[in-house]
């Protein structure tokens, strides 16, 4: 017994049972996957009819034979998910009917559309105006039977639309219940009593309103897909020109590869260069001090013989004067002494050449150092700019490899787009006259199981997606891809 089933026909119980103890009937009460005797306590009398014994059976008759039971007997008599397997549910009808008591009231419950199930035929379906082309029978066979209401209750978890009808037999008033049970199920195409329009009239049946909503939703799953589709065109052109322009990337990659090797040779040399200057500059600095050194020891030489002249000079001239006043005796000594002041002379003159070639020699140590300083900072410069040279490249090659990456996201984005189409396209075309809750549970248990997509978790990880109760494939194949939601 389907989920609405069992809960109507607890509700009618409720209702029509009629008294604290009530007499309840049940036809084909074979217990085959829930039964409403259990809804009923212990001090109800309940009696289970069925053609095969089991459980739930009390009584077992055979197919059109009348019941053997006393008539006018029950307070209700309940039928639920039994006549649609029921080759002559009319003349079954009847017998219900004069099993009930003066008063009493007869239920109902069959399906109004699904699949074959037979248990062991499965022989009707019922349509709106079922209650009332019975309650007609009944009384054209000398019952005395009204139609109280029915109706076509909305499926909730199963595929099942309930036909719903209950019937009073004519007998005392003061036993007609106050309540309904059309106002406690959703439901349409009600009628109440034997004449009079339909409540909530509705000319298609709830498969044909679903069958119809998803053929919609499918016309906008299609269009989506298609559009997904131009998408993924155009994320393909998008990706042969990336490809091409990667290659580009590639080729450029390349020659600045080649450049930068060259630029690192040039650096290698330039070291080299700079090392041999600087080695260079060290034998020139040694020599320039080792000069340096030997002209100022040759100079503090000479100085120091220009003062020893100097105080031979004052000695050579204090003897002239002293020769002056005896020149006329030291004529000889007079001779000696102009001799001796002409050698003086010389090794003035001597002093003052060693004196200039020492301060050219410092001269010239000063400008080889100026001109290694030089060499030096032109060297510097080169190295500057060789690393600036790195530097772009490098950067170059930092901005190469973040368009790989995007192009790499482009064209895995593309790959899922391909095989879940693939998943979504290949089914049985059995599937398509499936409702769409149903063959979308198995497009997404088919996606789950290639490892594609899982609803479940993308519902876990994406809270508004959930709260806004979107579908969450459609969400992610019209947002959540671009927006690299994780899956």
């Amino acid at each position: 017994m389907h989920d609405t089933a069992f809960q109507i026909g607890c509700r009618a119980i409720d209702i029509y049972a009629g008294q604290p103890r009530p007499d309840i009937l049940e036809i084909g009460s074979y217990d085959v996957n829930g039964s409403l005797r259990g809804h009923t306590g212990p001090d109800v009398n309940y009696v289970g009819v069925d053609f095969e014994p089991g459980p739930g059976v009390d009584i077992v008759v055979k197919p059109g034979a009348a019941l053997p039971l006393e008539h006018g007997r029950f307070d209700l008599v309940i039928a639920s998910s039994a006549l649609e397997h029921d080759p002559a549910f009319w003349n079954t009808f009847l017998e219900m009917c004069r099993a009930a008591k003066a008063g009493g009231h007869i239920y109902i419950n069959v399906p109004s559309n699904g699949v074959v199930h037979r248990y062991p035929l499965d022989c009707w379906r019922f349509y709106p105006d079922s209650g009332r082309a019975l309650a007609a029978w009944a009384r054209s066979q000398g019952l005395k039977v009204s139609l109280v209401e029915s109706f076509v209750a909305m499926r909730q978890d199963d595929i099942w639309n309930d036909f719903v009808a209950v019937f009073r037999k004519a007998g005392p008033s003061g036993s007609r219940p106050s309540e309904s049970l059309y106002q406690d199920f959703p439901c349409f195409n009600v009628l109440i009593g034997d004449e009079g329009e339909p409540v909530q009239p509705i000319a298609e049946t709830e498969d044909m309103l679903l069958t119809g909503r998803a053929n919609a939703e499918a016309a906008a799953l299609r269009s989506a897909l298609a559009e997904t589709q131009g998408q993924a065109d155009a994320f393909s052109g998008q990706y042969d020109v990336a490809r091409k322009e990667a290659q580009e990337l590639r080729h450029a990659l390349a020659e600045m590869h080649d450049q930068t090797e060259g630029l690192s040779r040039q650096r290698d040399a330039a070291r080299e260069e700079t090392a041999a200057l600087s080695r260079q500059y060290d034998t020139l600095h040694e020599l320039a001090a080792t000069d340096r050194t030997h002209y100022e020891t040759l100079l503090a030489e000479k100085w120091t013989e220009i003062a020893q002249v100097s105080e031979r000079a004052d000695i050579a001239q204090d003897k002239l004067t002293q020769a002056a006043v005896r020149v006329s005796e030291l004529t000889d000594e007079r001779n000696a002494a102009r001799a001796e002041a002409v050698r003086l002379g010389e090794t003035l003159m001597l002093a003052d050449d060693s004196r200039d070639l020492a301060l050219a020699a410092r001269r010239s140590s000063e400008e080889a150092l100026c001109a290694s300083k030089a060499v030096i900072a032109d060297l510097t410069g080169q190295l500057r700019s060789t690393a600036r040279h790195l530097d772009e490249s490098r950067q170059r090659l930092d901005e190469a490899e973040q368009q790989l990456a995007e192009l790499r996201g482009l064209n895995e984005k593309f790959e899922w787009l391909q095989k879940a189409s693939s998943v979504l396209t290949a089914r049985s075309g059995w599937r398509d006259f499936l409702p769409f809750v149903f063959r979308r549970k198995q497009e997404l248990r088919r996606l789950a199981r290639a490892n594609l997509f899982d609803a479940e978790r993308y519902n876990t990880l994406n809270a508004d997606v959930r709260a806004e109760g979107m579908d969450p494939l459609r969400h992610y194949i019209l947002h959540g891809l671009s927006e690299g939601r994780k899956i």
